[in-house]
């Protein structure tokens, strides 16, 4: 290990100090140069609110392929700390990954793993972004991004730009990993006693650390060699971008969403978010278009929501912010009603809904948004058909309202 990097260490101890002794103590070693350097600096009880840890449990070249990777970067002022981990199975790395903010594993035939620390009471938000969660409408926009774990596949490290992906998802998920809901708040006493906390100006940091992952997504070569990181990224920053500010806005925000859908093959998650992003980014004939293939795709599936969609669209009509991004997504739920309703109900789905998107307190007056909302809806009665049926609805005869209905 001569010549090998080193990461922040806290701790440099002298050659005197026998290794198995240190490794009894809970002091995981790594030889470098001529000393013998603290490699589990997260052995420290209690992590500083300002500084993330990531453990990596690989080879001597995949720690130093990282420990580059990560330089001197310092999302929103933190400090990410890249230390040696003992070596461990992946069926104890969810117990092991306790003793950092995140744990890159890597197992006997290559396959790496990203495991972050989470508690019964504490748990993730999802549990693995490489693949696509169970279609509803708080899958598709989660109130939290963080996860426990990454199935990262087989990754040559050798390839910069793949390492340095690698090096950003890492360093995102720990940062997500810090977040009031999986650790205590504040630090002091806790801190010093060994608790995991909050991460001093998190927000700050995680702005900082999805941008760089965008950044370093965008500017990724395509190669022949494991997709899954790629995708895995893909998926979390269009979920960030759907949900969240971010540092791309407008047509440079839907630009790279569009590049993420090629990168995921078309979910139709991922098509739903991007509806949502080209809503918002004034691109509502292409919108259509995307919702209404989303709406075929999951219909296709046989899909169907554990929760209404409605709830959630009417809840952001009622109480989301006023903004374009709030529209898209409303959009977007409007397409998992249709997506997920009976054949029959068609008519009567659009009638009803554009009775009630009316009284909320986002349409009441916004004719342009109620505009948008029924010329979607309109054309997914018609995605969400049968091709013979749908050419039958669209020379029918006028719709039959809620208000016809009671009269009748």
């Amino acid at each position: 290990m001569a010549g090998m990097p080193s990461a922040r260490t806290r701790f440099v101890l002298n050659e005197d100090v026998a290794e198995s002794a240190a490794r009894q103590a809970g002091l995981g070693l790594a030889r470098v140069g001529g000393t013998l350097q603290r490699a589990t600096a997260r052995i420290v009880r209690g992590a500083a609110s300002h500084t993330v840890t990531i453990g990596v449990d690989a080879t001597d070249a995949e720690y130093a392929a990282m420990v580059s990777a990560v330089g001197v970067w310092k999302p929103g002022g933190a400090e990410i700390d890249v230390v040696r981990a003992s070596a461990g199975l992946v069926k104890d790395a969810a117990e092991d990954a306790r003793k950092f903010d995140a744990l890159l594993r890597r197992t006997s035939d290559g396959e790496f793993y990203l495991f972050v620390p989470e508690t019964d009471a504490q748990p993730s938000a999802v549990e693995d972004w490489t693949r696509p969660g169970a279609i509803g409408y708080s899958s598709c926009f989660p109130i939290r991004l963080d996860t426990a774990r990454v199935e990262l596949g087989e990754v040559e490290f050798g390839d910069t730009g793949m390492c340095e992906l690698i090096a950003a998802i890492t360093a995102a998920c720990a940062v997500m990993g810090r977040s009031p809901s999986r650790v205590a708040g504040g630090s002091g006493a806790r801190a010093a006693l060994g608790g995991r906390v909050t991460l001093a100006n998190f927000s700050g940091v995680l702005d900082a650390a999805m941008d760089h992952l965008a950044d370093t997504l965008s500017t990724m070569r395509h190669s022949g060699q494991n997709g899954k990181p790629r995708a895995m990224a893909a998926r979390l920053l269009m979920a960030q971008m759907a949900t969240r500010g971010t540092h791309a806005q407008g047509g440079e925000r839907l630009e790279l969403a569009e590049r993420m859908v090629e990168m995921v093959g078309h979910e139709p998650e991922a098509m739903l978010r991007l509806g949502a992003i080209q809503v918002a980014a004034g691109q509502d004939d292409a919108a259509m278009e995307t919702f209404a293939k989303a709406c075929r795709e999951i219909r296709g599936l046989n899909q169907r929501c554990a929760t209404d969609p409605m709830v959630y669209v009417m809840s952001e009509s009622d109480l989301g912010q006023p903004d374009a991004m709030t529209l898209g997504r409303i959009a977007a739920g409007v397409t998992l009603m249709y997506a997920t309703a009976a054949e029959n109900t068609m008519t009567y789905l659009r009638d009803d809904l554009m009775e009630d998107l009316e009284a909320t307190k986002r349409f009441a007056h916004d004719a342009d948004g109620m505009t948008l909302m029924r010329n979607l809806t309109e054309r997914l009665c018609r995605a969400a058909q049968p091709a013979k049926a749908a050419a039958g609805a669209a020379g029918g005869t006028a719709p039959r309202t809620r208000k016809r209905r009671k009269a009748a």
